[in-house]
Parts: structure tokens; sequence; C-alpha cells
């Protein structure tokens, strides 16, 4: 019964695009995340360095009660919406990526207990203290690029990662861990407008244009080169150069909401904003990514620069 529910074809329903288990609870990379922190790397990202950096060494830490862990990518769109705003912003019908995978993962976790009335799990997505893409790594789902994104081998990059960690070890095969295959491409490091991956694997957060667009809700100063291009909400780039998406992104030209709404003029967008209330701002969004950024956090990103 547990493996006709978790086949994929089953689980295609959920929209994921591939799964792993994996039993193996300490993280692999926590050494590199520790040193990326020890260099200032996560600032201004100051949860990242707080008593939640100690909880990511060890799943047990999350859970206590875990065991092992199901690893699920949820693959999204490439939206053809002129690069203002990251395709996760609109791949899953515009709505929050956090509120569709926990729904999703929630409905799987369920299932599983109505298969083992034992099992307990808890949900991990990337809100939580975990390092999800070494979760996913020492799963078998894939290695991690240059660009520090887990890159898979059919799916490429354009996906987000969910997990379930299970109160019990189960009888499911075990992938092996992936050999890297970047070889000596370099695309995302070169493409980076701001010049956020200052070294393969390593990323610069102050630099880097999803952080300063999604992750500072205030007036914040923006990384050099971020007027040199049209994003105001997450980026793409490094994703849109690597040669492992070529073959495997899932487009979709049709304009969601977000879209027509952002793919005005910047000064149209920008009117709109400022006639809002707060208030307006949360109803008019909510249920989206921007629902978090809030109005102040959108403003931050229209730069005049952009507005010329």
């Amino acid at each position: 019964m547990l493996k006709d529910f978790l086949a994929l074809e089953n689980l295609a329903r959920f929209g994921i695009g591939d799964f792993a288990y994996t039993e193996i609870l300490t993280p692999l990379t926590f050494d590199a995340y520790k040193a990326w922190v020890t260099h200032g790397h996560h600032t201004p990202l100051k949860y990242l360095a707080d008593d939640r950096q100690s909880i990511r060494q060890n799943l047990n830490l999350f859970f206590p009660e875990a065991e092992s862990a199901f690893v699920f990518l949820f693959p999204y769109e490439k939206k053809q919406n002129s690069n203002k705003l990251a395709s996760f912003i609109t791949g899953f019908d515009d709505r929050d990526y956090h509120l569709v995978i926990e729904e999703r993962l929630h409905e799987i976790g369920e299932n599983l207990k109505k298969i083992d009335d034992n099992l307990n799990y808890k949900i991990s997505i990337d809100k939580h203290p975990v390092l999800e893409r070494d979760l996913a790594y020492r799963a078998g789902l894939g290695w991690f690029g240059k660009s520090s994104l887990l890159i898979h081998p059919k799916l490429g990059t354009f996906f987000l990662i969910g997990s379930l960690l299970l109160s019990k070890k189960i009888d499911w095969p075990i992938r092996p861990i992936h050999q890297e295959w970047c070889g000596q491409c370099q695309r995302c490091l070169d493409s980076c407008p701001t010049k956020a991956i200052i070294h393969p694997k390593v990323v610069e957060a102050q630099k880097c244009i999803s952080c300063f667009t999604i992750e500072l809700f205030k007036e914040s100063p923006a990384p050099q080169g971020y007027e040199e291009q049209s994003y105001i909400l997450g980026c793409d780039r490094c994703q849109e150069v690597c040669p492992w998406n070529k073959n495997h992104i899932l487009e979709n030209n049709t304009k969601s909401s977000l879209e027509l709404f952002f793919e005005r003029p910047y000064i149209e967008i920008l009117s709109d904003l400022e006639k809002m209330s707060k208030k307006d701002f949360v109803q008019y969004f909510k249920g989206t990514s921007l629902e978090r950024l809030g109005k102040n956090g959108l403003l931050k990103n229209l730069r005049p620069e952009m507005l010329k």
C-alpha cells in the first residue's frame, strides 16, 4: 500500500517531480554553512546566525523523533514575464509557495499515517531551521551547483524542496549521493548582475538580488549592479543560464494576475502602489509572496534609477 501511494505517477497530483528517502540525519555541508556564517556572507539575514544555526546540525534538534525523511521536489514553471518577477512568485498559480507546499506535505503526511498509524511526521520547508538543500543532496536528489542551488539531472534547478521528517525508518530504497556534473562551467558566476556568487557555491547574501528584493522589508541600499537589471522580486538569472535547465523548464505563456499587474511600465506600477494603503496592499496581494514583503518592501525595490 505504501509502495502504491508513493509511486511517482501518484505523487504527480501533488505537483511532485521527484522524491527520495534518507536516514542520514546530520548535514554533510554543515561545516561549509558554519564557515559561510563566520565570514559574514549571510548578512543581513540574521536568522541564519542566531540560535537556529545550531539546530541545523541535526534533524533531531528540530524534530526529536526523527529517524528518516522523505524529500520531495516541486517543479514550477518558468514564466515569460519580462523578468520582473522570479518564476517561483507566479509558478504556483500566484500563491505563496510556502502555503501550497505545506498543504501538499500535510496531505501526504496524513496519507502515510493512514497506512501506518504508528508513524509521526513533521514538515520541513525553507522557513524551518533545516539545511534543506543538504537534506535533498544526502537523499540523492542532485548536487550543489556553483550557484549553490541544488541541480537535479532531469529537473534542473526550477523546483522547490519540501520534506517530511519521519519518526521511524521506512523500508524504502536509498539512493547514492550524486557526483557533481558542473565541470568547468561557471555561467552562473559570470551572469550574476551583482556578482553575488563570489566563489563557486558561495553566495554573498547582501549582494544577492533575491535577498534584497524579498528578505528586506524596509528601505535599504541596493547592491551594486541592481539598477542594470529588471527584476523587482526575486531573480532567476543564474538559473536561466544554467545548461542543466536547457531541456527541463516547464514553460507557460499564460499571464497570471500578478504578471499582468507587473508587466506594465514601472511608473504605472509605482502610481498604483502609492495609492494603496497598507491594508489595501495586504488585501490585494493576500496569499501571494508579496503579502509577506509588504508595501514598503516592494516600493524599496522600485528604485528611482529603474524608472528613468
